[in-house]
């Protein structure tokens, strides 16, 4: 009889798998353990000794910092000296040749040095535009004790993010903020958390609305008043207004049968009742200061050195594209990427279109949305908890701080994997379009149905005096005019 027995492999002990796994894990990388120890030590060695030092260096000058900003700390109301980067009042220009003609705009500014007096306190400032900015800088005015009046020409605040209201929206029905709500949020006022943790269209302009009732900002809005003049006078900023007023229309009255044949024959149209209806009404009102919050998205930007009127097919900005359904098993091609409008209509449009091209001059650094799965990170709920006055610190005094990413970000949603999937095809600039056919700069040429172009935005206030507009110089903090810094723009 033959006695069967069973012995125990060594691949059946339970560490077996695992001590495979890190020998191989060894040999693949057991070649780069010298260079480890050379090389990646000593240079965490110095990254560590690198953001010691910078705690250091900002432990030892946040003392000082603070006392330079209550020392130079501007309140409306009582003007303090101005700090070493903010330009005062009638503060001279650099040298300049005097024998280069001067411009019409240098010459109005000449001419209007003297308008007005910086140093009287101010009480009354108007608010021009009722989007997230206009919201947000007349809650803080209102919480300054200021008397602030904002002006919205259309019929509800929202600004851009009305959907609805075609005329000023600028986003399309299925975009998405690129940050998350526990991000892109006002002090004070946090979305619900049964909301998506990227907001549409939809739910943005609800919480801008809602965050404007929350407040009482509504009693101080000044709806369907459209700012067409703003000028600086010896009393202020005189702003000519635009609004929309309850008139009254004739109609003829039964109690005029009662009265004679002569009389109402003479008098029956004039015999009245009154209608609601609304009539446009100018008036002029002067503010010791003034808030522009019209946006960073008033003008279409078109890239002048191609001739786009030539293309046979539909050409439209950014701000103009609405709906996938536009683009259906069309060939269409997006010009540029921009902060994330180019790449978001390009990732919206390949669901319907039969082709979408995108067009890059400057290949920027993509970044996905949603590392996190949109929950708040260590960072976020840190810069969260500061205060106000720490991030006024670093507004004033860390912008010498480089931007290693030099090209810029942009949140790619599901860019590259649309790329890599063969639904977006990547092609440089253009260098002609003739017809339906745009060649690139690569020698290839393509025929295209419509170009949507995501080249941007120029900011456009016409009815603000030149005087009062952004030059060439810039604006202090990309905020205050450099010669009139009771004139903002938010």
């Amino acid at each position: 009889m033959e006695k069967s027995s069973t012995r125990a492999t060594l691949s059946d002990a339970p560490w077996h798998p695992h001590l495979v796994w890190w020998c191989r894990m060894g040999v693949r990388y057991g070649s780069l353990l010298p260079l480890f120890f050379l090389g990646v030590l000593p240079l965490a060695r110095v990254g560590v000794t690198c953001v010691y030092a910078a705690f250091v260096g900002l432990t030892c000058a946040m003392p000082f910092m603070a006392t330079l900003a209550w020392l130079t700390w501007r309140e409306f109301d009582h003007p303090a000296p101005a700090t070493r980067r903010e330009p005062c009042a009638g503060e001279p220009h650099p040298p300049r040749d005097p024998s280069a003609p001067r411009s019409d705009e240098e010459k109005e500014e000449e001419e209007g040095n003297d308008v007005g007096d910086v140093t009287a306190p101010v009480r009354t400032v108007a608010v021009i535009g009722g989007g997230a900015a206009g919201l947000a800088a007349l809650r803080q005015m209102l919480a300054h004790g200021m008397d602030a009046v904002l002006f919205e020409r259309t019929d509800d605040v929202g600004g851009l993010w009305d959907y609805a209201s075609p005329e000023r929206s600028k986003v399309f029905r299925n975009v998405l903020q690129n940050v998350t709500k526990t991000h892109n949020r006002f002090a004070g006022h946090h979305p619900p958390k049964d909301w998506p943790i990227y907001l549409g269209q939809e739910h943005t302009l609800k919480y801008l609305r809602s965050f404007a009732e929350k407040f009482g900002l509504m009693n101080r809005v000044r709806l369907r008043s459209e700012v067409t003049s703003c000028v600086e006078t010896a009393n202020g900023f005189e702003l000519v207004i635009e609004a929309e007023e309850i008139a009254a229309t004739q109609k003829t009255s039964p109690r005029a049968e009662k009265r004679s044949r002569s009389i109402r024959a003479a008098q029956s149209a004039a015999a009245t009742t009154t209608t609601p209806a609304t009539v446009r009404v100018s008036r002029t009102e002067v503010f010791d200061a003034v808030c522009v919050c019209t946006g960073q998205l008033a003008a279409p930007s078109v890239p002048d050195d191609l001739n786009f009127s030539s293309f046979t097919g539909a050409v439209v900005h950014s701000s103009e594209y609405r709906d996938p359904r536009d683009l259906a098993e069309a060939r269409v091609l997006v010009v540029g990427t921009g902060a994330a409008s180019g790449s978001d209509i390009a990732q919206d449009a390949c669901a319907l279109a039969e082709s979408v091209t995108v067009s890059v001059r400057t290949h920027r650094w993509m970044i996905h949305r949603g590392l996190t799965q949109g929950a708040p990170t260590l960072l976020a709920r840190t810069c969260s908890a500061m205060p106000a006055w720490f991030g006024s610190l670093l507004a004033l005094y860390a912008d010498w701080i480089p931007f290693f990413f030099t090209p810029g970000m942009t949140d790619s949603r599901d860019f590259l994997n649309a790329v890599a999937l063969g639904r977006i095809t990547l092609k440089p600039t253009i260098s002609e379009v003739n017809g339906s056919t745009v060649t690139f700069t690569d020698g290839t040429s393509r025929d295209f149905d419509a170009i949507v172009l995501a080249t941007g935005f120029k900011r456009a206030v016409p009815f603000v005096h030149h005087a009062l507009r952004p030059t060439h110089r810039g604006l202090y903090k990309g905020a205050l005019h450099p010669r009139r810094p009771r004139a903002a723009y938010v």
